[in-house]
């Protein structure tokens, strides 16, 4: 009935708003932030994106406070 990935969600964007002023938080999501379910935190902030933004890009902003880290960023490469 209730996912508890969403319900973190919840949490999150809302603790992202109280602190919005100070800007001293910031979600680092794994993988991708929608498939975690916390895709709420997107109605206060953008995704941090720094690089060119086209007009069909989804809530990305320089100035962003959810840091995607996507697992196979992570990994070294095998030679």
């Amino acid at each position: 009935m209730v996912e508890a990935t969403r319900v973190q969600g919840w949490f999150l964007r809302d603790v992202m708003k109280l602190n919005l002023d100070h800007r001293n938080f910031r979600v680092f999501s794994p993988d991708e932030n929608n498939s975690n379910r916390w895709q709420d935190i997107l109605e206060v902030t953008k995704r941090c994106y720094v690089a060119e933004i086209r007009p069909y890009d989804d809530n990305l902003a320089p100035n962003g406070r959810v840091m995607e880290v996507l697992s196979e960023h992570q990994v070294p490469r095998m030679a």
